[in-house]
Parts: structure tokens; sequence; C-alpha cells
């Protein structure tokens, strides 16, 4: 493949940084600048390399272009237009088809408020979403759907069919979830598969073939099913998928298809009375109804993804999170080049590979830090030859931020944690005041990785410690049950041993301490200002749980009680018949008499996972007792994934209420 030089790229995106001084002697970045979206998205390399697509924006406008890594020339293929307070068309992702086309994915959102102001009340609104597909020089736009669909609802993408250059496979519902082959150049639709009502979901093999299904069962449709197809045709139950919404952690995860056909990689969490701890990459064969024995498998760490053969499917290697996000490879050549790039970075780094080229000659990796919300480059594997492409975030240059680094520390009883220590950025070598931040779930974990939070409150002359208290993911089955039946107990435990320890050993003085926590970091940090005020000056819970047995009411109105999800919480947290006792003694709400903790409380008005109701209640509560409380309503807000102008007001939020209760001094 000829090639020229990238710097065509760098130059269409204008992402040039500002000269390492003017960096230094420049304020800290805005809450505008940690909120914005990225710059330059999904960068992609068609099969053969010879070209490359990416997504940029600027300011309210967001342009596909295919930039020609032969000529040097960038065709830009679509353009869409939108912000926040009034819609208007947004891109969502692409894919390559072949070599000459793009399916894309758009959205369409028409606000019309009052007065035609960015502040006027919502007076009616439009949704709608679409999937296109484009020649790669903006020619023969036609828009793809299947049979049956209303406007606007087309249904996700099955499978990308990369044997078959004209053709895709989607679902939409009807009747129930049907499965429709599209043509990429007509549009014409054909159905492929009558549905059931109650599939949610469907699995391929590397032919294109359907070979398994989900399904939901029970009274309330709460509980997952795996099924199998027969030789005959009949779908028949495999075995049941455990999964929840907070946790998002499904015990079995298909993450595509095998070199063999009917064959599906999955990430496995090992039962309860399996011997081995730890998740690893199995095949799953559909047509034998067998799970393999693993093929990767981490000694300390579950797997977190894989890498496979674009034009095979073999398996090449497996991936994890250690400290960072890393991939090893069986083959020790390739070993030997992924090995190469992470000692090119620095070691808080994590280095994906976003894109191949069939051959595997040409690679696009994305390098990310505590200190750098992600920069592109391609990689040249036979020349061991980086090229930047571009970054994330222009506005947020490393010289702005904090340094981050793991920090391992002992538990009360002795057990081994660790968990990862943020400094100021412009470190001066003082101590600091602290943040302390648990992680939400609590059956997700903190890695050495962007963190908008805490980066933000580094640039404003904090240090954050976010603690991987047992009961978090990704370190093997025992230690995430662990924490099952443990909130306000030993989880909590292990946040206060890592504090402890910081403060030993003079990194932190212990006056100044305040704790940050969103769901069950919320918790946590509730938890911290009802019993260790003398610890903490002050308690931040955003979306934050504060009654145990409410929040088990709930779950089980919403999903049911025969759901996985109510299961899974009867686990984490405790039956609210039996365990009734202990749930409502570890519950915050019901410890406010003596409160000291100055706290702020921060919510979503339609939060269907943790209610409104516990932050309202947990105000009301300490209002009753005279207690310094503010409460945040972000109107029109669920658990998570916020609209810019709401995490901005957090953001605001959370900068006055520390500037108040735990001032930097000498900055």
């Amino acid at each position: 493949m000829g090639r020229t030089s990238i710097a065509a790229v760098a130059a269409a995106l204008a992402l040039g940084a500002a000269p390492l001084q003017a960096q230094e002697a420049a304020a800290p970045p805005t809450i505008a600048d940690f909120t914005a979206e990225s710059v330059l998205s999904d960068p992609g390399l068609s099969p053969s390399g010879r070209y490359l697509a990416f997504i940029r924006r600027a300011g309210a406008v967001r342009n596909l272009y295919v930039h020609d890594l032969q000529t040097g020339t960038a065709t830009p293929v679509l353009g869409s237009t939108a912000n926040e307070d009034f819609g208007g068309q947004f891109i969502d992702w692409f894919r390559w088809k072949g070599e000459d086309r793009l399916i894309v994915r758009m959205t369409l959102l028409d606000i019309d408020r009052h007065g035609d102001r960015a502040d006027g009340e919502i007076r009616n609104w439009r949704y709608g979403q679409g999937l296109f597909s484009v020649a790669r020089d903006g020619g023969g736009f036609i828009e793809i759907k299947p049979p049956s669909t209303r406007d606007g609802r087309p249904g996700p993408v099955l499978d990308m069919l990369p044997d078959d250059p004209g053709h895709i496979l989607m679902t939409y519902v009807e009747n129930g979830l049907d499965v429709a082959r599209i043509d990429v150049l007509t549009g014409e639709a054909e159905q492929v598969e009558n549905g059931d009502r109650n599939a949610l979901s469907y699995i391929t093999d590397r032919d294109g073939k359907i070979v398994g299904r989900t399904m939901s069962r029970g009274v309330l449709d709460k509980v997952l099913v795996m099924e199998a197809r027969g030789a005959d045709g009949r779908w028949t139950e495999v075995f049941r998928l455990r999964k929840d919404k907070i946790r998002d952690l499904p015990d079995y995860a298909f993450v595509g298809p095998a070199e063999e056909p009917g064959q599906v990689y999955v990430i496995v969490r090992p039962e309860d009375d399996a011997p081995e701890s730890v998740a690893g990459v199995h095949i799953y064969d559909f047509r034998t109804r067998t799970l393999g024995q693993a093929i990767w498998r981490d000694p300390q760490y579950d797997a977190a993804g894989l890498v496979v053969d674009l034009e095979t499917n073999a398996f090449l290697g497996g991936c994890k999170v250690a400290d960072t996000f890393q991939c090893a490879f069986a083959d020790p050549e390739r070993e030997a080049v992924m090995a190469s790039l992470r000692r090119h970075f620095d070691e808080d780094a994590g280095v994906r590979i976003r894109s191949r080229t069939d051959d595997g000659d040409l690679w696009v990796i994305e390098v990310t830090a505590p200190h750098n919300p992600g920069t592109f480059y391609l990689y040249r594997v036979a020349e061991k030859r980086l090229e930047p492409i571009g970054d994330t975030h222009a506005d947020l240059p490393a010289s702005a931020l904090g340094r981050a680094f793991r920090y391992d520390y002992l538990a009360a009883d002795g057990t081994a944690l660790f968990g990862y220590l943020t400094r100021p950025a412009n470190d001066t070598g003082a101590t600091a005041p602290l943040i302390v931040m648990p992680h939400g779930g609590p059956e997700v974990r903190d890695q050495l990785t962007w963190d908008m939070w805490a980066q933000f409150l580094a640039s404003r002359g904090y240090q954050v410690f976010q603690p991987n208290f047992r009961g978090s993911a990704g370190m093997g089955r025992d230690f995430a049950v662990a924490g099952y039946g443990e909130w306000g107990g030993r989880m909590q435990d292990d946040i206060t041993a890592g504090v402890d320890q910081l403060v030993r050993e003079g990194l932190v003085d212990r006056s100044q301490v305040c704790i940050l926590g969103a769901s069950y970091g919320g918790y946590a940090a509730l938890w911290g200002g009802a019993t260790q005020s003398d610890l903490y000056r002050c308690v931040i819970s955003v979306a934050g749980i504060s009654d145990l047995p409410a929040l088990m009411a709930h779950t089980r109105r919403v999903n049911g009680e025969d759901s996985d999800t109510y299961a899974y919480w009867l686990r984490s947290i405790g039956d609210p018949g039996r365990d009734r006792e202990r749930l409502e003694s570890r519950s915050p709400v019901r410890h406010v008499e003596g409160w000291r903790t100055p706290t702020l409380l921060i919510h979503g008005a339609d939060d269907d996972l943790v209610p409104y109701d516990q932050s309202r209640d947990m105000e009301r509560a300490l209002r009753r007792v005279g207690a310094d409380v503010r409460l945040v309503e972000l109107e029109d807000e669920g658990h998570n994934a916020w609209s810019t102008k709401s995490e901005s007001l957090v953001l605001t939020e959370i900068e006055t209420f520390l500037t108040r209760h735990l001032p930097v001094t000498g900055r």
C-alpha cells in the first residue's frame, strides 16, 4: 500500500498544541473545557488501509471525513449541526462496509422552546434515528431500514457481514424481534428471521448465521435466558444469563464470532463453586451446546476483551485491566509489538487497538492516561512507526492536569488492597487537601485512565484517592463476593484503611479530607458522614443511596421479585426481610442525630435506578436536626449520562461547596 505522511490529517483537524510555556502560564481549564465533547472521534481504517475515516467536531458542527492516505486528500462525506438546547442532527457512529462505502447512524432531535430561547420551556420535541449508506466520496446516499419499521426507529445493526460486500443484518420489532437482510446499495430489505415477542437480542457466528438468542422469562419478563437453534430450526434453552442494571456485569459476555461455524467467543465469570475465580475467555459452541475450557485467563485480573484475526476470526490474544488496559498476544512477535508500544508511552497509559486493516499491517491505536483523555495514532507494524492523528480534547493539555499513580495499602485485617492517588496539577509537593472518591457500582472498579471528576478536582488543587475496596470488579469473583452484604461494613472499612495509611505516610493531612461519590460511592460518602465525622470535613453524595430497605423495595417493585436484578441485590445488599435490622442500621438516613458534617446532595429528578427520594429524604432528615445541607435537583436527568449543561452544573456546585468547606491555600 502506498502512503503519504498523515500530517495532513492533523492539519485538517487543526489539533495543534499550544507552546509549553503558554500552557504552563495559562489558568486552569474551565468547566466548559472539561465537559466539552471530543473534537475527534472514531478514526477507522478501510479494510485495505488506504482510507481513514473520522468524525471531527467544531462547535455545533460535526463532519464525517474520509482521508486518502495515498494522496493526502480529505473528503467531507456527511455533515451535521446540533446542540443540546434546540437539538439538530447528530452523527452517532459509522462503520466501513467494504472499501468504498460507510454505514452511518444519525439521530434527529428537534426541540421547540418558548420564545426560541435556550432557557425557554420545552413546548414540543421530535426524536428519531436513521441508518444510512453512503459512498466514501459522499455520493450514493440512501436510507437503509428493515421492512415494516416506523420512521425514526430503524433498529440496531446485528451483523455487518464482512464477507458479504452488499448486505448487513438488522433487527427490528414487528410482531416480535425480527431480523432483516438489507442491501446497502439499493436499500432493499428481506426478512430472514421471524422472531418471538420475548426475544431481546441475537447472536451470529462467523458466517452471519443466527445461532443464539437471549429471551426474557418470568412473571414480569425480568429473567434472561440464552437459547440455541437446533438443526431442525427449533430453539431450546441452554443456560440462564444473570445480569443487573447497575452492576452491568453479565456472568456470560458474548464478544464475537469464533473461528469455526456455530462458535462464539464468550467471557465467563466462574460459578461460586468453581476452583477458578478470575473470568476467562472461552468458546461456546451453539451446535453442541457446550462451553469449552478457557483459552485465555490471566491469573489475577478478569478478562476484559480479546483480539481476533479480522479475516479468520482466529484468537490472537486476551485483554485485561491491571492498572491500565492491556492486551497480551499469544504469538511472541505480536506480543513484542504490543510490549514496545507500551514501553513507548508512560507507565500509566493504556493502549487500545481501535481499528486494523484486514492484513493487520496498519493499526489505529488510542492512548489514554489519567492526564490524557485520548490521543489517536496510526501505527505501521512492520516499520514500528507511530504517526499522530490527533487529540480528543485539545483544550486539556497534560501540563494543566494531575499525574496519578497506583497506591498499595493494607486493609485493617491485613488484606492487600490498592487504589489510585491523583496529585494536583502543577504539583509542588505540598500536602494538598484530599478528596476520597469511592467508585459506584459497587461491583465495578477504578483504573489508571481518564477520569473527568478526578482531573477537575486536581486542576483545582486537590489530590484524589480512588480505592478499589473489596466488592469491586475486575480482580476475580472472590474479591467481588467479599463485598456482598458489606455495605457500611467491610467495604467502608477498606476505604478508611487507605485514607489512614495515606495519613500515616505523611501524604495527607487528616484534618483536610472530604469524601465524594456517585451511586454506591454516594452511599459510601453518606455513610462516612454518618459514622466518621472526625475524618471527613464534608460530604458530597451524587445520586447516592440513603435508605437500603427503601432501595430494595423500589428494585423489587420495578424489576419484580423473580428478576435476576432483584436476586443480585439480595446478595449484594441483603434480604429486606431476613436482614432488615442490618439494612436499617446501615442506612445513613437513620443516623442523622448529631450529624456535624456539611453535606451536598445532587440527584437526577428522573432517576429510575436510585430514586430521587433517596436524596430528598436525606435532605429532610438532615434539616430536621439542623445540619448544613444543600440538595441540587437535576431536572429531566436520570441516574447518569447527563447533558453537558447538567454536568457543568454539577461541577460548579462541587467547586463552590469545596471552596467553602475545604479551601485550597497557597495556589
